[in-house]
């Protein structure tokens, strides 16, 4: 049989073309409305680590707290590993003190309103003054900052009731200007969270024939500040349409009266949330215009970090594309409301962006499973991103099986079970999801989800590698969801389960490192290092040049056991291995690769090994060795093996410091091949060779 192919027309190839080029999207265009689930890192602490890129580039959107030349390198090397990641780019809702960008007249004071009785020169270290009653309302440490006549920062160390004491010789916030008896002294007003805010009220002076509101928002989009066409949306890490009683740690005076608005007679808390609000409600669209105009036809996304829900008001709805619940339950008050109010963000908005943002504190909290099967079903119940990270700062990302699921789109909303109060169940387009926020153990069984309205089962459970008794890849029958009631109720244990429409594995990549958190996949244990290997601590923080970064596999910068960047070693040292031990749930085959940077903190700094000797041993048996060249292919998986791997932790990889040269040991991932089909028969002996001469 013989196959022909014709040249078709000119035109026919054309359609072709314009057919095929339909069907990708270009390199350069963000997924805003990805595949469930959908997957956050949200960091405040910027852009540390020396493969940071590589952690963000895992998640459908990216929060990394970077400004400058060093973040836009960032985006650049996230978007080149994964083109539809969204990265928003964030700016705090805040001022400081002493920054030329915030004139005086941006801030909100405190009803403190004291006069000098003595005149002060530059130089002084104290003052003294009328009066310092209502001087310091709060004992927060950094709340040091006091402005003279007007437009004269200082700091200072204490006071007694006539003196303000302990002022710089100079610097910034030294007394800059000769100041006369009789001149003013106030107090910028001091928040929880935030610290310092910009007068956005009404009562606010201009600042240069602008209002405060106005001059912020310029001030943020300066491209010397932070260049917005960079991201592909705004992130506001603090965040108040109104506050609440608790967030003040001073006294406020909006109309410089003197007097403090919250306990003024026909004033009040509610009375300086109406004031507040009226700014916001006019910066807001001027802020979502500026950022259209950088990035026209393309979609405006603007997050905020509220704190906790501000219900009762449609502005925030229509101007903010979501809300982020920091720490997941950790300024909610039930899981059931934070369900309610993640549904409301979902029904506003056609690409919604709200956030669950969890965190564990401990290596044993990163395998409690049934904590992220809560929170992930829980975003899953309302369109919510979510993502898993290492202590109440967010530093680190965790990865999970769950999150490497396909369940494709929604086909409606969620539902609470019928007589199962606080447990829930979304269908998707390729599975389900169910949520138990009830605080309760509960039985969920088939039978109780198949009569309501989205249910396309039977269903499955996939078969994962982190969790297999769990995730076990059966039909779905029933599921006992742990669930328990505490004090107060945003405590409460919850549970969950993602379901599928077919048969699958999903096993997440397994990644073995030099630190729990930082580069080790929850579930398995970080490396072993004989006493020969010492370890570097990852150098990569905000002020190293993001180009020039030593790649070691790290995604945070810290000085305790969490910063290992990687370990060295070299044959004078004496010999000795590093070993690299995934806990295998799914037996089947792996790729294996490694990764190393450079020893030293430039290529030329040290003589790495061309030939670094490694054994790779499955089921307790060895079966590869070889060499790694370590003078090339720096910060990248280099892939060194596929073998079959059983369950369990008798598979390991492990390197040894006996090459030529210096020998770096950081990380190595396994990585689950779904659908690979060794050849094992052996071809046929050839038959009628000859030799032609």
């Amino acid at each position: 049989m013989s196959l022909v192919l014709h040249r078709p027309a000119g035109r026919f190839i054309a359609l072709l073309m314009l057919l095929i080029l339909s069907l990708v999207p270009p390199l350069s265009a963000q997924q805003y409305q990805p595949p469930f689930p959908r997957l956050v890192f949200q960091r405040p602490g910027g852009i540390s680590g020396g493969a940071v890129q590589y952690f963000f580039s895992r998640y459908d959107l990216a929060i990394h707290g970077g400004a400058g030349l060093n973040a836009y390198a960032l985006n650049d090397s996230i978007h080149a590993l994964n083109p539809n990641t969204v990265i928003l780019g964030t700016s705090r809702q805040g001022v400081w003190p002493g920054n030329p960008i915030w004139p005086p007249a941006c801030f909100i004071y405190s009803s403190y309103y004291g006069s000098l009785i003595e005149a002060a020169e530059p130089g002084d270290t104290d003052i003294r003054v009328d009066s310092t009653t209502g001087f310091k309302t709060n004992t927060i440490g950094d709340d040091i900052y006091a402005l003279i006549g007007g437009d004269d920062w200082i700091s200072f160390t204490g006071y007694t009731d006539s003196t303000i004491h302990g002022i710089p010789v100079s610097g910034d916030y030294a007394i800059n200007r000769s100041h006369a008896a009789g001149d003013s002294i106030k107090r910028p007003a001091r928040f929880q969270g935030f610290g310092y805010l910009h007068n956005v009220t009404p009562l606010a002076p201009l600042v240069n024939s602008q209002p405060v509101w106005a001059w912020y928002i310029d001030q943020r989009f300066n491209p010397a500040k932070q260049d917005f066409s960079r991201f592909n949306g705004l992130f506001y890490d603090s965040f108040r349409f109104f506050f609440w009683g608790d967030d003040f740690q001073s006294t406020l005076d909006l109309d410089h009266n003197h007097l403090n608005d919250l306990t003024e007679p026909d004033k009040g808390l509610a009375w300086f949330n109406e004031q507040w609000s009226a700014g916001i409600r006019e910066m807001l669209p001027y802020e979502r215009a500026k950022f259209a105009a950088l990035h026209p036809g393309k979609p405006v996304v603007v997050g905020i970090n509220m704190g906790s829900a501000q219900e009762g008001d449609p502005y925030p709805l229509r101007y903010c594309d979501g809300m982020e619940w920091e720490g997941f339950m950790r300024f909610a008050y039930t899981a059931p409301d934070l369900i309610r109010v993640n549904q409301l963000w979902e029904a506003a908005h056609d690409t919604v962006f709200t956030i669950i943002e969890d965190y564990v504190e401990k290596e044993t909290h990163s395998r409690d499973y049934k904590k992220i099967r809560y929170g992930l079903t829980a975003a899953l119940m309302s369109g919510a991103y979510y993502g898993m990270t290492c202590g109440n700062e967010y530093s680190m990302s965790l990865w999970y099986d769950e999150f490497d699921v396909d369940l494709g789109y929604p086909v409606g909303p969620a539902r609470e079970i019928p007589g199962q109060g606080g447990v829930y169940v979304r269908f998707f387009d390729k599975g389900a999801a169910i949520c138990n926020a009830s605080g309760q153990i509960v039985n969920i069984s088939d039978a109780m989800i198949s009569g309501l309205p989205g249910y396309q089962g039977s269903y499955y459970r996939f078969l994962g590698g982190q969790k297999p008794s769990f995730n076990n890849g059966q039909p779905f029958g029933s599921v006992e969801l742990q669930g328990e009631s505490l004090i107060p109720a945003k405590n409460n244990i919850g549970d969950g389960i993602i379901l599928l429409s077919r048969p699958d594995t999903v096993v997440a990549d397994i990644i073995v490192g030099t630190c729990y958190f930082n580069d080790t996949t929850p579930g398995s244990a970080r490396a072993r290092f004989d006493p020969v290997f010492r370890p570097v601590y990852d150098r990569a923080n905000e002020t190293v040049d993001f180009a020039s970064r030593n790649r070691c596999f790290s995604q945070w910068v810290s000085s305790d056991s969490t910063g290992i960047g990687y370990y060295y070693s070299a044959p004078a040292l004496g010999k000795g291995w590093a070993t690299f031990r995934p806990t295998i749930g799914v037996a089947g085959w792996y790729e294996i690769s490694e990764w190393h940077p450079m020893v030293g903190e430039t290529p030329s700094a040290y003589q790495e090994a061309a030939d670094v000797p490694f054994e790779a041993v499955a089921g307790g048996v060895k079966k590869l060795t070889g060499v790694i060249d370590q003078t090339t292919s720096y910060g990248r998986w280099n892939r060194i093996a596929i073998l079959y791997l059983p369950e369990g932790t008798s598979s390991y990889v492990r390197i040894s410091n006996q090459g030529s040269g210096y020998v770096a040991a950081d990380a190595m991932r396994f990585r689950y091949l779904k659908r690979v089909t060794p050849d094992v028969i052996p071809p046929h002996r050839p038959e009628g060779l000859q030799l032609v001469r």
